[in-house]
């Protein structure tokens, strides 16, 4: 499937050809339209922390994702809704790279909300694929955020590799990454021309990866995938969530090591029960909500806790940050 090649110039950037594919779509494909449209009147409340905010979105059309079965049993018992040959009639895609398509989400979080899958059948592992990461969000410029959720920590397609991208600063982590550097709540370890922070704003522990060297990213993602993998799961990736932004030539990554996919309110019952299914998005601050009850019920403490919950713990960050100067050391 591919979108009409009379309405995509072909000399134009590629973000101006997905943005032209995304308008094409809302007038073909109703779902999305709709979709869309109500985007513009989703309710959301902000939250203060100290020194950054969390925003929560009322958002029931992500009720699919947020509540998706992502069990063994539940992935097989499906068709993959991120192959070719499944997808809608309306759904067109535009090819990215030589192995990637891009694909309008019909049930978007941002005014603009990408899909970007591989185009094999390959579970979702970046583990072999952060250079592609790398390039992709190059190609999307200062005009649109690329992440990745884990197999095990928020992607709804954990047998699908697939990369999201949505409108730049839409995630208040994105405004407020600056700030928080300027805090005395990191470490920052340098690394050749390039810059490593390690994290920690009570509410969430992560780093952050600046530079202009695509060859120095790549070592020291290596060198994050090896600092967090542990004994017991050798042939596991790492649960992780990876935000990366390119702008004037340089590279920001930031790198969420989780312990824990779904908070335990996740599977409460009754006026317990909270369907939020933190990944990336959430991370970086903008929390999504499907069903109404629970957004009213949100507070603060709550909110800081579902964060604290899913996040690797401060001992574990602590332990990591170990291993990745000690392996980082001799390269620096």
């Amino acid at each position: 499937m591919s979108p009409d090649i009379s309405i995509i110039p072909k000399d134009d950037s590629f973000v101006r050809k997905a943005l032209i594919l995304l308008d094409s779509q809302k007038r073909a494909w109703p779902l999305l339209r709709d979709n869309c449209d109500l985007l513009k009147m989703v309710k959301t409340r902000e939250f203060d922390f100290d020194g950054f905010s969390i925003k929560a979105q009322f958002n029931p059309a992500r009720i699919k994702s947020s509540a998706a079965d992502v069990s063994a049993n539940g992935v097989e018992r499906r068709d993959c809704f991120l192959c070719i040959q499944n997808l809608p009639e309306e759904q067109k895609t535009l090819p990215l790279l030589q192995d990637y398509l891009l694909l309008c989400n019909p049930f978007p979080i941002f005014p603009e909300h990408f899909t970007i899958p591989n185009k094999t059948h390959n579970p979702q592992r970046i583990i072999g694929s952060f250079g592609s990461m790398l390039d992709i969000s190059r190609l999307l410029g200062e005009r649109l955020s690329l992440f990745y959720n884990g197999a095990r920590c928020g992607a709804s397609a954990p047998d699908h590799l697939h990369f999201q991208a949505a409108t730049r600063n839409v995630m208040p982590l994105e405004s407020d990454l600056e700030k928080l550097l300027a805090r005395n709540i990191h470490t920052r370890l340098p690394f050749r021309s390039s810059e490593v922070y390690l994290l920690d704003d009570s509410l969430r522990r992560f780093m952050c990866l600046k530079s202009s060297s695509m060859d120095e990213l790549k070592i020291i993602f290596n060198l994050v995938i090896n600092s967090l993998q542990v004994p017991e799961e050798p042939n596991e990736e790492p649960m992780i969530n990876i935000l990366s932004v390119y702008s004037n030539d340089c590279w920001e990554i930031m790198i969420f090591p989780r312990r824990k996919h779904r908070p335990d309110q996740f599977y409460s019952h009754g006026s317990d029960q909270l369907i939020i299914s933190p990944a990336i998005v959430d991370l970086a601050g903008l929390m999504i909500v499907p069903r109404e009850e629970d957004f009213l019920r949100l507070t603060g403490p709550i909110v800081a806790d579902i964060l604290d919950q899913v996040v690797i713990s401060k001992e574990a960050f602590a332990g990591f940050a170990d291993k990745f100067r000690a392996s980082s050391s001799q390269l620096r």
